[in-house]
């Protein structure tokens, strides 16, 4: 395993924020609940479950968390651009083998 570079954290441009937000929203959820909540502050944006949107068909909340894992990585996945500073990573960070 290779050691990867340490990158100094960067604060997150607001166009960034709001892009990679409405990235996430779009990301497939169990009957389209979009049970997530986001967290943002400077050098970072948290998803968090939002409980309230937990179904009584899900009751141990297995679907609602692939949501969430779902919408985190729909962004993730997406490389950084000429304008972002390294935010996101690429598919290798990922570890996407295509």
């Amino acid at each position: 395993m290779t050691e990867r570079p340490f990158r100094r954290a960067v604060p997150i441009p607001a166009d960034q924020v709001d892009y990679l937000i409405a990235t996430a929203a779009r990301a497939p959820s169990v009957h389209n609940t979009q049970p997530w909540r986001f967290k943002v502050s400077r050098y970072k944006i948290e998803l968090y479950a939002d409980l309230r949107r937990k179904l009584r068909v899900d009751p141990l909340g297995r679907e609602m968390l692939i949501s969430c894992g779902a919408a985190v990585f729909i962004p993730a996945s997406y490389g950084p651009d000429e304008n972002s500073e390294g935010h996101g990573c690429s598919r290798e960070d990922a570890g996407l083998p295509w």
